[in-house]
């Protein structure tokens, strides 16, 4: 006969199951038989009465899960897509009003109550269709004369500025949720995601997903309330200069934190303009 699988340590027995076995166990019932009962190799039975001598019923509780992290299954990446298109962070009692890698990962252990990597969830950012390009690797198709002057003359300044100010430097993303993975395995698919995201120098993202197509200038300032939230220094926003990224409510919003939020706009491309 081969040998009984260790259960506890697959993971199989619960604290209900390990405090049953200690009161047959102190009532006289040997170990073996307890084994046998329970379905489990005599070691196992003989660390739950060690661990019940070390902290008798506190001792049997069911401890952390250690290791490596598990990954996510098809539908608990999708049971985080759900979580994070239809509430931000804030919903989940999370301390920021975007959406991260940080707060993903906290958002998972919250509703799966286990640990995942930031290569994971990074991963888990392009199967969604959630990741964005290098920042200045995309502007530069705007323009590509214009942008590479704006890069070596106008942009070092604009960093060492943010520096004196004690600044987070960050560019605006703007683009529909488009992903192959979503399309094979969500039953309803969505009917049109946005995501406005921005996006520090060295690719750290904060997002957030809007329903829709169309960037408006209420989506935006929807977009910079969150992102300003509970920030404890200036943000500088690099945008494209779009006209719903200069409307009025949003420009008057922008004057309203006094500094906590900048705008700069980027020399867009016109026909004639070098």
């Amino acid at each position: 006969m081969g040998k009984t699988k260790n259960t506890e340590q697959a993971g199989k027995t619960s604290e209900t199951t390990r405090r049953h076995a200690m009161r047959r166990l102190t009532a006289g019932t040997s170990p073996s038989l307890v084994a046998k009962v329970y379905g489990v190799h005599r070691s196992t039975v003989y660390n739950w009465i060690k661990r019940y001598k070390a902290g008798e019923l506190e001792g049997l509780k069911d401890r952390p899960i250690t290791g490596r992290p598990r990954k996510l299954g098809i539908s608990d990446e999708m049971a985080v897509f759900r979580a994070i298109t239809r509430k931000d962070p804030l919903h989940y009692n999370l301390e920021a009003a975007l959406w991260t890698v940080d707060t993903v990962r906290d958002c998972i252990r919250q509703k799966f109550s286990i640990e995942v990597s930031k290569v994971l969830v990074g991963r888990l950012f392009k199967k969604l269709g959630l990741s964005a390009p290098a920042p200045l690797k995309r502007i530069y198709r705007l323009n590509p004369r214009r942008i590479e002057r704006w890069q070596s003359e106008e942009f070092p300044t604009i960093v060492k500025l943010a520096r004196q100010e004690k600044a987070t430097v960050y560019f605006t993303y703007v683009t529909e949720v488009k992903s192959d993975w979503l399309r094979e395995n969500e039953s309803r698919p969505h009917q049109g995601l946005l995501m406005m995201s921005a996006i520090t120098g060295k690719g750290s993202i904060r997002f957030l997903l809007l329903k829709g197509k169309k960037p408006t200038s209420d989506r935006f300032l929807k977009f910079l309330e969150r992102l300003i939230h509970g920030a404890n220094r200036p943000m500088w926003l690099i945008v494209d200069g779009h006209e719903y990224q200069r409307s009025h409510h949003v420009l008057n919003f922008v004057a309203s934190t006094r500094g906590r939020l900048k705008l700069i706009f980027l020399p867009l491309y016109r026909p004639g303009y070098d």
